[in-house]
Order: C-alpha cells, then structure tokens, then sequence
C-alpha cells in the first residue's frame, strides 16, 4: 500500500505524463479535424467534379497523418512513461538503502549493548 502511494505521489507531483497525454490528445485531434473538413468540404462542392475528394483520397491523407502523429505520440508516451518509473524505482532503491542504513547501526548498537553486558 505505500508502494502505490509513493507511486502515485511521484507521478502526480512530475506532472510531465499529464501533459504528455494533453498534446497526444490534440496531436491525434489534429487527423480527425483534418478528415472532417475534407469530407464537410467534399460533401459542400458535389457539383464541382474538379474539387471532389476522393474516399481513397481522404483514407491515405488520414492514414499518412495518423500514423505519422500515432507513432509520434506513442513514442512521446513511451518516454514519459518511462521516466516515471525510472523516478520511482529510483525513490524506492533510496528508502531501501535507507532503511538498511538504519538496521545497521541498530545491530551495531545491540552488539555493542550485548558486548558491555557480558561478564568477564
């Protein structure tokens, strides 16, 4: 359980994933608004065969663009993600050395406390 919390302390106090996530977002809009003008725009000007899109047109400019940007944000993500839990095993590899640290000089004291109690 103090895992997760210092998981989730770490990751909401980096603030870099949501941000990632905000510009995937508006990165993979971009695709969706640009196909939807295309066929607004294809559907306003069927009488002009000469402006007329294509389906096949208007799929291979939405494939080019959405797996340009899909591959882009995925890395971005990727990345993002990544780091967080580089953080997080970082934070925890710390505690650990901490807390072996501080057993440490516990048994010392013990020892020590054990050493001046024996009789001679």
């Amino acid at each position: 359980m103090e895992e997760q919390s210092a998981y989730r302390s770490a990751s909401a106090s980096d603030g870099r994933t949501l941000y990632a996530l905000i510009i995937g977002i508006i990165g993979l809009l971009i695709p969706a608004v640009l196909i939807g003008f295309l066929a607004h725009y294809n559907a306003r000007n069927t009488g002009h065969p000469a402006v007329l899109w294509r389906a096949s047109e208007i799929t291979a400019v939405a494939g080019l663009f959405t797996s340009i940007v899909g591959t882009l944000v995925g890395a971005f993500l990727g990345v993002q993600v990544g780091a967080a839990g580089k953080d997080f095993v970082e934070k925890t590899a710390s505690q650990a050395i901490q807390n072996a640290e501080e057993l440490k000089r516990e048994v010392q004291k013990l020892r020590e406390e054990l050493a001046s109690n024996k009789p001679s």
